[in-house]
């Protein structure tokens, strides 16, 4: 074979039925694939997007059903404290009356009073009540419920608390009934 020949060997390409070269359905197949891959990689990269949203609302769930468990948890007693409350008032009433009695005239009652009061108190502050705070604050709607107006010095500030207001766990569970300075 000679040089002019071979060259014309090599022009020579393959050509199939429908007319096409070994080469020509060789790119347009590369290029399909190229494009499958590309689709297929869009699909994953949805799809592992998708799973990584799941994946994080699942998490959010968790702690939110964990929140909400321990605030149940937490506030479960609160029916049973706000109950309890009215018996504590009488309880502080009658120890109030024998405070007006001078110390001769104190009796077994009330010290058995006291003693009934103090175990009340610390069962309640064991299950996370705190009384609020009322004479000579602001007055706070959240906290007070004003049941009386009288003539002070500064407006809006407590100057009498007619019952005792109490929280649980930093919740009002009873706000104070209070008389406020106009």
């Amino acid at each position: 074979m000679s040089k002019g020949e071979g060259k014309k060997f090599e022009e020579i390409q393959y050509v199939s039925e429908e007319g096409e070269s070994d080469s020509d359905s060789a790119d347009k197949k590369v290029k399909k694939l190229k494009e499958e891959q590309k689709a297929i990689k869009e699909e994953s990269s949805k799809n592992l997007d998708m799973a990584m949203r799941a994946l994080a609302d699942y998490h959010n769930l968790q702690k939110r059903t964990e929140k909400e468990k321990e605030e149940a948890i937490e506030y479960a007693a609160a029916e049973l404290i706000c109950g309890l409350l009215p018996t504590i008032d009488s309880i502080e009433k009658a120890s109030e009356h024998f405070e007006n009695k001078p110390d001769s005239e104190n009796t077994a009652e009330q010290d058995g009073i006291e003693q009934i009061y103090k175990q009340f108190k610390s069962f309640l502050e064991k299950e996370g009540v705190e009384e609020i705070k009322a004479v000579g604050e602001k007055f706070n709607h959240e906290f007070h419920e004003v049941v009386g107006v009288v003539e002070g010095e500064e407006p809006g500030i407590v100057v009498e608390e007619v019952q005792k207001g109490y929280c649980l766990h930093g919740k009002v569970i009873r706000p104070s009934k209070v008389k406020i300075s106009k």
